[in-house]
């Protein structure tokens, strides 16, 4: 599986602000990718309000993509779980309807290889009738920790229709992605420089730490993140240790 750690700045949509309520988060980026003649790579973007737009034909298909900015979460051991609703959109199209659902490693924007881009296959469903609307809940822990672990803090999620004749359907607005943090993580980016984390002022305990994560590339002492460990970051670490500690 790539792993993705470029940041974008363009979003398809980004009427979601990134987090909701305490780990709840919403997506920063959603879009639905159009394939055809189908041919498993993404052809075009679907226009709004089909950002959510689910289909799988024998000669198209399109696949919505969500990203959600999991960026605090960095260095941390977490548990996440992924959950939604998929609505039916017409009466066109047979059932029962067959989905799959991946993780991918994102990067803050859509693209139209988030389409095919490889990830973690998370979960299934089936779909018996258009109503109730199908809901979705999966433990997708490993998969977000491995994309965290690589130091990238951007989450794709993918919807993937796979039964024939599967007509329009729509993935919800409020698909969430629901992560907890399990302990460690990085210093808090916003204190003084005691970054050996021992309560007392900055030393030369805190720097030589500061130094070590810096030379092993460990994703904490990215201060100007998201932008990959540079002279910057070195720089920011020392505006933080004139500071004084509480």
């Amino acid at each position: 599986m790539g792993l993705r750690t470029t940041l974008a700045g363009v979003c398809v949509a980004a009427g979601m602000a990134a987090v909701a309520t305490g780990d709840d988060l919403l997506f920063l980026v959603k879009a639905s990718i159009h394939d055809a003649p189908r041919d498993g790579s993404g052809d075009s973007f679907n226009n709004s309000p089909f950002e959510g737009l689910i289909r799988a034909t024998s000669s198209q298909e399109d696949r919505p993509i969500l990203e959600y900015d999991a960026s605090a979460f960095v260095g941390q051991t977490v548990t996440a779980t992924i959950r939604g609703t998929i609505f039916n959109n017409n009466a066109g199209g047979t059932f029962p309807r067959e989905f799959k659902f991946d993780i991918y490693s994102g990067n803050g924007t859509a693209d139209l290889s988030d389409f095919q881009f490889a990830g973690f296959q998370v979960g299934d469903a089936s779909w018996p009738a258009p109503t109730p609307p199908l809901e979705f809940s999966f433990d997708v822990t490993t998969a977000v920790q491995t994309i965290l672990d690589a130091g990238n803090g951007f989450i794709g999620f993918r919807v993937r229709g796979v039964s024939s004749n599967l007509f329009p359907c729509i993935l919800d607005d409020q698909t969430t992605l629901v992560i907890e943090s399990q302990g460690g993580g990085c210093p808090d980016p916003d204190a003084c420089g005691d970054w050996d984390g021992v309560g007392d002022q900055s030393d030369g305990n805190d720097f030589f730490a500061f130094l070590d994560d810096f030379a092993t590339g460990n994703p904490c002492a990215d201060l100007a993140a998201p932008s990959g460990l540079g002279g910057e970051d070195f720089f920011a670490f020392l505006d933080r240790f004139v500071l004084p500690c509480p």
